[in-house]
């Protein structure tokens, strides 16, 4: 089980800014809050009054909130790392905060306001000294936004991100932060703590769901009381931790599945690191879960290297390789061969696994619905069979419609150990990306527009032809915001190589979750994609189950008005008469 220590600050007694009401206060039921409700033993408490905090050597530390004795505590404490994987390390603070040259500071007690880069303390310091404590989970609770008459100061604060922390925001940037008399609390810690203390379903075990219910019940406290807006800002680095379970007694069986999900992708995507850290964080929870178990003894034979062409991630077990062909379109391509595989996959026996809907695209008929009823049928066929072999190695390949690439990605997102090929249409046979350092993409990402009254957003992914804004024109509701991925030299056959599809992906993954950060979640994202297979499948996987918005993705024909016929609606459990999109009536087949 990790080890839970926290740090708490509360400041009302400003010596050169308006004093406060309820900062210490706050502070204060934050540390009885963390003592008694997560049985945390080690609490570093800074306040007005607060007593000299006992430490395991030496003289008892100072804990009175200065500039010196905070900036000294810093310093000094995490020089060296004291956690280890699975803590966690949480850090609460109530009082001033202040946006100065683009950078984020904390206000202690003795602030000269005057002289803030020199007397204030820079969260990004701050952020800094607590990763060195060796925790793999920061959590920051800043109630740093107010200022006189009940306000706490911070106007835009909280706009750099922390790298690899949670931090959560008492206001948005832009907004101020309030105390209510009423309650004699800040509004947020109000609700912070009216949150974790929360049982039964709708509790806040997660980061996910703590952060819904704060950016629920904050605006409706300062609406009651102040009349006023305030809402909540949460960053959260990297996006997995959104899924961090906090109150692990707390936590469902969903929960749980969530986290070993994640830790699947994140071998899938070849993050070791972080994949041990969710396969911890789910022992932590529940001890014995054999997954997890299984995952930190498959992660051991984790060899640190690139994929194919001489390197391999994973040292495979001679077994079977199962070699998957989906096809939508007729049968154009002749099947892998034992002799056609790479030198490391040769002494695996193939298995050939058949996608086959080229029977709902054919002699006029276009029948995506059946197309996708049948796409999820293949794949839990396959899933039965794979998991009575689970040691095999999985191959694919194929042609097939784009929201189908999209939508098997999607379904095996979990899946470990997939092998991608593509077809040399000279010789017409499939060779596996290569591993070795690959030709550069000169890939971009750029915002096309961004209306502040989008109803829609819309990203382009240019890899073997343009996008066309008319086509998308067609299809998508107005206003919507555009974003546009593509490479510098648009052409068919230009993804080669395992880092070429990594960097595509790793890019197409920060759009979808900037925009889980910053747009309203009601909002569909319509995915418009031309290139390969194997880059199409391996974007379908990097679509979250639960923290990204809707996703349609769109099929593409030069013979039907528009284009862009018809789509899929990938991470929806709706049956696929739903999950199918027609954007009008097809006026010839595809």
């Amino acid at each position: 089980m990790g080890q839970n220590w926290a740090i708490t600050i509360g400041i009302n007694g400003y010596r050169n800014l308006q004093s406060l009401n309820y900062a210490k206060f706050d502070a204060e039921a934050m540390q009885v809050f963390f003592r008694q409700e997560l049985n945390i033993q080690t609490v570093y408490h800074f306040a007005d009054d607060s007593l000299p905090i006992k430490q395991d050597y030496g003289s008892d530390l100072d804990s009175h909130p200065t500039y010196t004795t905070l900036n000294r505590f810093f310093r000094v404490r995490f020089e060296e790392s004291f956690l280890k994987s699975g803590d966690n390390l949480w850090f609460f603070f109530a009082g001033h905060g202040k946006r100065h040259k683009d950078r984020d500071y904390l206000m202690p007690i003795d602030v000269d306001p005057g002289d803030v880069e020199s007397s204030g303390i820079s969260l990004q310091y701050v952020s800094e000294r607590l990763r060195r404590s060796g925790a793999d989970n920061v959590v920051m609770l800043i109630d740093a936004c107010r200022s006189g008459n009940g306000q706490r100061d911070g106007v835009g604060f909280g706009q750099e991100k922390q790298q690899g922390v949670i931090s959560l925001f008492s206001c948005s940037p832009g907004e101020s932060s309030y105390e209510i008399n009423e309650l004699q609390h800040g509004s947020f810690t109000y609700a912070l703590l009216e949150g974790l203390k929360i049982e039964g379903e709708s509790n806040c075990a997660t980061v996910e769901r703590l952060y819904q219910r704060l950016r629920q019940r904050v605006p409706s406290l300062t609406q009651q009381y102040r009349k006023v807006q305030q809402t909540p800002y949460g960053v959260v680095e990297p996006p997995t931790k959104y899924h961090l379970i906090l109150l692990p007694r707390k936590a469902n069986l969903t929960d749980i599945v969530t986290l070993e999900n994640d830790a699947l992708l994140a071998e899938v995507q070849q993050n070791f690191q972080l994949a041990k850290q969710l396969w911890i964080r789910v022992l932590a929870v529940s001890p014995t879960n054999p997954k997890a178990i299984e995952g930190i003894e498959r992660l051991a034979r984790v060899v640190p290297a690139g994929y194919g062409s001489g390197k391999t991630d994973v040292q495979h077990p001679v077994g079977t390789f199962f070699a998957i062909r989906h096809q939508s379109f007729e049968l154009l391509t002749v099947r892998i061969s034992e002799e056609s595989l790479p030198a490391h996959f040769r002494h695996y026996k193939i298995q050939h696994i058949e996608f086959y809907l080229s029977s709902f695209f054919t002699n006029g008929v276009c029948d995506p619905i059946s197309a996708v009823q049948q796409n999820n049928n293949l794949i839990n066929d396959f899933l039965v069979v794979f998991q009575a072999n689970p040691e095999a190695v999985i191959g694919y390949y194929g042609i097939v419609h784009i929201p189908l690439q999209f939508c098997a990605g999607y379904a095996v997102s979990t899946w470990p150990r997939i092998a991608l090929f593509e077809l040399d249409r000279d010789v017409n046979c499939w060779y596996e990306l290569a591993g070795d350092d690959s030709p550069k993409l000169d890939l971009s990402v750029s915002t096309i527009s961004r209306p502040a009254n989008a109803v829609a957003v819309a990203i382009r992914i240019a890899i073997s032809f343009d996008i066309t804004k008319n086509d998308v024109d067609d299809v998508v509701p107005q206003p919507y915001e555009d974003i546009q991925i593509k490479i510098g030299k648009r052409r068919i056959d230009a993804i080669t190589h395992y880092s070429q599809v990594k960097e595509v992906c790793n890019a197409f993954r920060q759009v979808l979750d900037d925009l889980h950060t910053r747009v309203d979640k009601s909002l569909i994202v319509h995915i418009f994609y031309s290139g390969p297979v194997s880059l199409g499948f391996s974007l379908g996987r990097r679509i979250s189950r639960t923290i990204h918005h809707q996703v349609i993705v769109y099929n593409y024909t030069s013979h039907t008005s528009p284009r862009y016929a018809w789509g899929v609606k990938i991470n929806s459990v709706d049956s696929p008469e739903s999950r199918v999109v027609s954007t009008k009536l097809l006026i010839h087949d595809t």
